[in-house]
C-alpha cells in the first residue's frame, strides 16, 4: 500500500497533536489552505477502512469560528505503525470515539495551535523535546483519573498547566509550564499565576517534570486578548511578591504566537526577549 505524501503528513500530524482543524494543518504547511487541506480529509475519512474520524463543527454548534476536529481512528493507527513503521509509543488517539464539548473547544483549540508552533521551532533549532504534555491527556491514579498536565495538591485542589515541557538544547535542560488565558478577567489570571508561582516556588513543577535543575524553567502565558495580556503584565509587574519570579515569565498572544515562536516574547517588565529569555536587539 503506497500512502500518499499528504496522507502521510496527516496521519503523523494527528499522531502528534491528537485533535486538529483545517486550519491547523495549513500551518503544519500540509498544503496551503484550507480548501485544499479538505480535498486531502475528505478521501482519508470515507469508507470502511477510514483512516481519520470527525466531529463536524455542526456537531459542536456551528458558527463562522468553530471547525470540524479531525482525529486518527484505530485503522490509521494501524496505517502509521505498520505501513510507515511509526513509534506506536509516540501515538495520540482519543480514549473516546468523540468529544463533543464546546465549551472547551477554543481552549483546546488554542492550546494545540500553541503546541504547533512550539513543535515546528524546536524541529528548525535542532531542540530535543523529551517530554511535552497537554491537559485533554488523561492519567490514571490509585484514585482515578487526572490531567496529565497535574502539577501538585493546593488547599485540596489540584493545580494543572495546559500545557508541561522538559527539553534540551545544547547539552542544557530547560522546561515550561504553558497557559492559556481566554476572556478578559485578569482577577482569574491572578489567582492563576499565584497557583503556578507556588508550583514553581515549591519545587511542584521541578519533582513533577523530573528536572535536574529549574535554571532554564519559564511561566508562559498566552493570551486571547492583547489588551487584558498587558493589564496582566503590569499586575506581575507591580506586586513585590513575585519579584523573584518576573525574569522567568514569558507573554504572548496567540496571534503573535502564529506569526513567530521564537522570538518577540513580552516580559512583565515591557522588555522584549526570545523564548530562552535573552534579550532582543531592537535595529
Amino acid at each position: 500500500m503506497i500512502v500518499p505524501e499528504a496522507d502521510k503528513r496527516v496521519l503523523e500530524s494527528l499522531a502528534e497533536h491528537k485533535y486538529l482543524t483545517a486550519s491547523q494543518m495549513v500551518q503544519l504547511g500540509i498544503r496551503t489552505d484550507t480548501s485544499n487541506v479538505n480535498k486531502v480529509l475528505r478521501k482519508m475519512k470515507h469508507g470502511t477502512g477510514k483512516v481519520i474520524d470527525e466531529v463536524s463543527s455542526k456537531e459542536l454548534g456551528g458558527g463562522k469560528d468553530i471547525e470540524n476536529i479531525y482525529f486518527l481512528t484505530k485503522k490509521g493507527v494501524s496505517v502509521l505503525t505498520g505501513i510507515l513503521e511509526y513509534d506506536a509509543n509516540n501515538v495520540r488517539i482519543p480514549h473516546k470515539n468523540k468529544e463533543k464539548k464546546l465549551d472547551s473547544y477554543f481552549h483546546r483549540r488554542d492550546t494545540i495551535t500553541y503546541s504547533i508552533h512550539f513543535h515546528t521551532w524546536a524541529k528548525e533549532n535542532g531542540i530535543d523535546i523529551e517530554l511535552y504534555k497537554e491537559y485533554f491527556e488523561k492519567e490514571e491514579t490509585p484514585v482515578g483519573t487526572r490531567d496529565k498536565t497535574w502539577i501538585f495538591e493546593n488547599d485540596g485542589k489540584s493545580v494543572n498547566a495546559d500545557s508541561l515541557c522538559r527539553f534540551n538544547k545544547d547539552g542544557q535542560q530547560h522546561s515550561f509550564l504553558m497557559e492559556l488565558h481566554r476572556g478578559n478577567d485578569v482577577k482569574k489570571f491572578e489567582w492563576q499565576f499565584l497557583e503556578r508561582a507556588e508550583a514553581i516556588a515549591e519545587d511542584a513543577l521541578k519533582k513533577r517534570l523530573e528536572l535536574t535543575t529549574e535554571r532554564h524553567t519559564k511561566m508562559v502565558w498566552v493570551f486571547e486578548h492583547d489588551s487584558t495580556m498587558k493589564v496582566a503584565m503590569r499586575r506581575v509587574w507591580n506586586n513585590p511578591v513575585y519579584a523573584g519570579l518576573k525574569d522567568i515569565v514569558l507573554f504572548k498572544t496567540v496571534q503573535e504566537v502564529e506569526r513567530e515562536f521564537g522570538s518577540a516574547w513580552h516580559t512583565c517588565d515591557g522588555r522584549t526577549v526570545d523564548f530562552f529569555g535573552q534579550d532582543e536587539k531592537i535595529a
